[in-house]
């Protein structure tokens, strides 16, 4: 294994491993679906690099997968396209999924991952006192654009997940935590302490591969309904107070 200076440092190591290819497949991904629902796919390590599987997609809130299956689709994509290094089942690394994002007030919560997302990680890193990395992408909303980021999760082993927790969750007990009990931390605040101990890497796409922002039709989408619904309202003042105002001329 690395070094840790080597692996978790500015040079985003992790996340270099994205080439410009898979990085643009993110954010076409992101661009489509970025206010809409999640998508998920596997992320495969072939010849260093990271590939993409195929995407499953889910509703604003959430997705469910059957890990089976996109093995089984993965696999028969990459045999079709001539690859020639199908073994995805030895390739598989970990999975990438997108939380959209349609509001600023979203993006506290939407930029983390959920409990859901990660607690099965934590216990494995735990209980096997082994590596394990999590992706996840969402949009970084402008006013009028809007850019794609990326983040990687760490797990290296049972001592770091465990510092993390009890300095994010002291009233939490690490080793009783279990996947069906996940609700009882603060997975945000975990998040917190991965991130000061130097485990959560993050960039942001479009500068990374020199795209431009997308446009934010969301946030244009819902100035423009706001700016309709108010010259409505001030039409239908206007018609009122003609409607309501006496007549010149007219005899009471």
């Amino acid at each position: 294994m690395d070094a840790p200076e080597q692996i978790y440092g500015s040079n985003t190591a992790y996340l270099s491993r994205f080439d410009k290819d898979s990085l643009y497949e993110i954010k076409k991904r992101n661009d489509k679906e970025g206010g809409r629902r999640e998508w998920l796919s596997n992320v495969y390590m072939v010849d260093g690099k990271y590939r993409l599987g195929e995407p499953t997609f889910g509703n604003y809130s959430g997705i469910l997968v059957s890990p089976s299956e996109i093995m089984t689709k993965d696999t028969n994509v990459c045999k079709l396209s001539g690859e020639g290094k199908c073994e995805r089942g030895k390739q598989l690394l970990t999975t990438i999924h997108m939380h959209p994002i349609r509001t600023f007030a979203e993006e506290g919560r939407r930029q983390n991952f959920s409990g859901v997302d990660i607690a099965s990680e934590f216990c494995k890193a735990r209980d096997e006192d082994k590596e394990y990395t999590l992706f996840l992408t969402y949009p970084k909303l402008g006013f009028t654009n809007r850019k794609n980021r990326i983040k990687a999760v760490v797990f290296p082993n049972r001592d770091v997940v465990l510092k993390a927790m009890q300095k994010s969750n002291p009233g939490v007990d690490p080793m009783s935590i279990t996947i069906e009990g996940r609700d009882k931390v603060n997975w945000i605040e975990f998040q917190k302490s991965l991130r000061e101990l130097g485990y959560i890497e993050e960039i942001e796409i479009e500068p990374t591969v020199g795209a431009p922002p997308t446009t934010n039709l969301n946030l244009i989408g819902m100035i423009v309904i706001g700016a309709v619904a108010i010259g409505g309202l001030l039409y239908w003042n206007k018609v009122r107070k003609e409607q309501s105002s006496p007549v010149e001329g007219a005899t009471q």
